[in-house]
Formats: structure tokens, sequence, C-alpha cells
């Protein structure tokens, strides 16, 4: 029985595993629109500071990864000792991974938080290049013709900072 509940606690590793590499890839993704974005962005003075917050976002990504990975060989491991020691030895030794797996569910925790927190910052920086283009936007129509559309980029932008603000209170 308690191997049993060994194999489900590795399946639900498991899963929990593949869900991380899911929003990592997910964040890898966003992590490229957000570098097309500021490649567009043609406002010279916050090129370089968005520049800088990629490769920023692209080294925790990196680290990201690599804790999964190093998640995945351990949860490999434990499923090869499992499936290996007869039943006996899996009752004897529950009692040492019960820390193991609160270990482990506190490491997923913590990836958890992590993501989170790279997923806000990418929308920070989307809303500044976003913020970007509608500075430049107002600029080149304030050149050609009287304002009109400062109030909608400016409510646009009061709706976006809303929504971060949300975000991270979450």
């Amino acid at each position: 029985k308690r191997h049993h509940l060994a194999q489900e606690t590795i399946e639900e590793l498991r899963d929990q595993n593949e869900s991380l590499a899911t929003q990592v890839r997910s964040m890898t993704g966003e992590l490229q629109e957000l570098e097309e974005q500021v490649q567009q962005d043609n406002a010279a003075r916050r090129d370089s500071s968005l520049e800088e917050e990629c490769e920023g976002l692209r080294d925790r990504v990196s680290h990201l990864e690599s804790e999964l990975s190093d998640a995945r060989r351990e949860l490999s491991e434990r499923k090869d000792v499992c499936s290996t020691q007869p039943t006996m030895e899996l009752a004897a030794e529950s009692s040492e991974d019960t820390p193991l797996l609160s270990a482990a569910y506190q490491q997923i925790s913590v990836l958890n938080t992590q993501l989170a927190h790279l997923y806000a910052e990418l929308t920070l920086a989307r809303t500044e290049v976003q913020n970007l283009r509608s500075e430049q936007a107002a600029h080149a129509s304030s050149q050609t013709r009287p304002s009109g559309g400062d109030t909608a980029a400016a409510a646009d932008i009061q709706k976006q900072s809303q929504q971060i603000a949300d975000l991270l209170s979450d």
C-alpha cells in the first residue's frame, strides 16, 4: 500500500514538474514576444533599459529551467529507487521520505512563486513598451495635428496600470 502511495506521489510530482515545464515554455514564449516588441520600439532613451530587463528575464528563465531539470532528475531517481526496492524497505523508509516529499513540495512552491514574479515582470515590461509606443504615437500625432487621441492613450495607460496592480496584489 505504501508502495502505491509512493507511486502516486511520484506521479503527482511528475505532473507538477510537467506543469512547471509548460509554464517555463510559456514564459519563454512571452519573453520572445517581449524581445520582438523591444526591437520594434524606436524610443532610443528606453531601448537599452528594456534590453537589460529582457536579458535579466532570460537569465531567470534559464535558472528556472535548470532547477526544473534538477527536479526532474531527482524525480527520476526516486522513481528508480521505488521500483527497485521491495515493499518492506519502502515501509521502513517512509519516515525518511516524508521530509523529502515536503522539501519537494516546498521547492515546487518556490518555483511557482518565481514564475509568478517572472510573469508580473513580463507584464510590466510589456506595459512599458506599450506606453512608449503610445508616447511615440502621441508625439507623432501632435506634430501632424492637434491632440485628440491623448485622452484615449492616457485611458489605456491607466487601465493597464490598474491591471498590473491587480496582478501584483494577487
